[in-house]
């Protein structure tokens, strides 16, 4: 398939001022800035790490819906594979979505196996994932019928050192805000959006999820204050046409800010547990080596 490029616009797109590293730890995944940034700005200070976002949401029940889900099936083991599998069809489609606002031709003739970056496994591109690239193209399709979108960031990881007068860090958590873009209406009324693409159900936690990605993305870019938040559901199961449901939400800082508090006091405060480091190399000392040529 190809990309829709009517009357779509991509201007330099933000980049983060603190280059970022993930890490997937058995806690969550956490946010840092890059050792190399660290040492040059604050060689005499503690690195720090930040959960994301999704990470501090898991204080908070998911509702009956996924509840009735998990204790339905067969396992909790089974439970959790098929939901790491629905989660890497979700990153494969934010990948392909990522692509085709980058102005790439995604073709899946071509291309058949999507490349994952994290386990370097190779995964069949399925038809399921060509209805959801369908669906997300014609969601472009049908906003620039009534104007037009700029494309201002993609996949930007947000980390934010803004302290309080006494040096506490006024943001403890970090994430990655998959799309910000302009829409411009038929009138010429701008309107700066940041969405984010699902390819499951809708939980009330994402109307949290983009309110913590509004407050680093607005203190970081000062100068690119948000008008709206939307996620984008993408639908992969329709069956005469393309279809997808673009629900916007509204901030919620106080809500968000007591989750905040809650996750740090469920979870002790908590601090990322790395894997010990194990050696990749092994060699007998000179002098075992010699005893042990003697000995034979």
């Amino acid at each position: 398939m190809a990309a829709t490029k009517k009357k779509e616009a991509v201007v330099e797109l933000l980049q983060t001022p603190i280059p970022v590293e993930r890490h997937d730890l058995s806690s969550g995944r956490w946010y840092s800035a890059t050792d190399t940034y660290w040492d040059k700005h604050f060689p005499d200070t503690p690195k720090i790490y930040k959960r994301s976002s999704t990470t501090v949401e898991n204080a908070i029940d998911k509702g009956i819906g996924f509840n009735k889900w998990l204790g339905n099936s067969p396992t909790y083991d089974a439970a959790m594979e098929y939901a790491n599998y629905r989660a890497t069809i979700g990153t494969m489609v934010h990948d392909y979505c990522e692509r085709v606002l980058r102005g790439i031709e995604v073709d899946f003739l071509k291309e058949p196996k999507w490349l994952n970056q994290e386990t370097g496994e190779l995964i069949t591109v399925t038809r399921e994932v060509q209805k959801y690239m369908m669906s997300f193209t014609q969601f472009c399709e049908d906003i620039s019928q009534n104007g037009n979108f700029i494309t201002e960031a993609l996949e930007i990881c947000m980390y934010d050192l803004a302290t309080d007068n006494e040096g506490n860090q006024l943001h403890p958590w970090a994430g990655t805000a998959d799309w910000v873009v302009t829409i411009v209406n038929k009138k010429g009324v701008e309107e700066r959006w940041m969405i984010d693409f699902k390819t499951g159900n809708a939980y009330n936690t994402h109307q949290l999820q983009l309110t913590s990605y509004k407050i680093l993305f607005e203190s970081l870019f000062p100068d690119h204050q948000l008008d709206g938040l939307a996620c984008l559901y993408l639908k992969g199961k329709w069956r005469k046409k393309p279809n997808y449901t673009f629900k916007k939400y509204q901030p919620d800082i106080e809500t968000w800010n007591k989750v905040v508090a809650v996750s740090d006091w469920a979870n002790n405060y908590p601090v990322p547990s790395f894997p010990q480091e194990l050696p990749t190399t092994f060699s007998l000392q000179k002098e075992a080596q010699v005893q042990l040529k003697e000995s034979a």
